[in-house]
């Protein structure tokens, strides 16, 4: 059989913002027959989440942010059609992110990843460009920790006025740089992009507390110290949101506790 069909137009790449997010420890849950079908479910839940605040957006603010799916892997791209704008942007892809982080958390799934800008071609069935492999580099060989890391090239594109105005690298409770350099999102901001007043906040932030201690206490039990480090980063940020908004939780992995309201 021959083919002969060709394509009607050259592929067009354009400037994108693009986070690319992975689910940590998808590999050994999948080929773990207790896990298999639990993580398949949870991550199901998310990609409806996904889809849900991808509708929303869409609708509300008429984002024109797109999204693929693969497996454990999420991609989150809004092409730059106004180059004033690169802000709101940045912003929408940053709360995408940030709600999805929250939401997987929320579902016993930890989130790596990262943000790039640059040229990207994206289609229901294609994605290709500079701007996705940057982003994937981020998350697989710099991100290293439980967290979504921004490529500081983003803010070269954005005026030094409008950097002023919003006061951006200074917003601690949103972006904040790490000890190693990096740029990041602060995990658990996402938790005020969730619906439901203080009570609700806290009963969230009291799950994710109890998932993080339960999977540290697993790690524990199998001697898996490599990975130690990402969750003791993790506890840290937990702790650090809970002090600077005034809520009663702390994880204590000395005493493999969580202090706090009704524990």
């Amino acid at each position: 059989m021959k083919l002969k069909y060709q394509p009607t137009e050259p592929l067009k790449q354009t400037p994108h913002i693009v986070a690319f997010l992975d689910f940590l420890g998808a590999s050994e849950k999948m080929r773990d027959p207790k896990e298999n079908n639990k993580f398949l479910q949870s991550i199901n839940y998310v990609y409806s989440f996904a889809n849900y605040i991808h509708k929303d957006m869409k609708k509300s603010y008429k984002s024109n942010i797109k999204i693929k799916i693969f497996s454990d892997n999420i991609i989150i791209a809004t092409e730059i059609q106004d180059t004033k704008n690169i802000m709101g942007y940045f912003a929408n892809i940053e709360h995408f992110s940030l709600l999805l982080y929250m939401n997987a958390l929320l579902n016993h799934n930890i989130i790596r990843g990262a943000i790039s800008i640059g040229n990207l071609y994206m289609d229901d069935t294609l994605v290709y460009g500079e701007a996705l492999l940057n982003a994937f580099n981020g998350e697989s060989k710099i991100a290293n920790y439980p967290r979504i890391i921004i490529e500081r090239t983003i803010f070269d594109y954005i005026s030094k006025e409008m950097l002023n105005l919003c006061n951006f690298l200074e917003v601690d409770e949103v972006i904040r740089e790490d000890i190693d350099g990096e740029l990041y999102l602060n995990p658990f901001w996402g938790i005020a992009l969730l619906d439901g007043g203080k009570s609700k906040v806290e009963q969230y932030l009291r799950r994710n507390g109890s998932f993080i201690l339960h999977e540290y206490k697993k790690l524990l039990a199998k001697n898996k110290t490599t990975v130690f480090p990402k969750y003791h980063w993790l506890a840290n940020q937990f702790n650090e949101y809970c002090h600077a908004n005034n809520h009663p939780f702390l994880i204590n992995l000395d005493k493999l506790t969580l202090e706090g309201k009704n524990e």
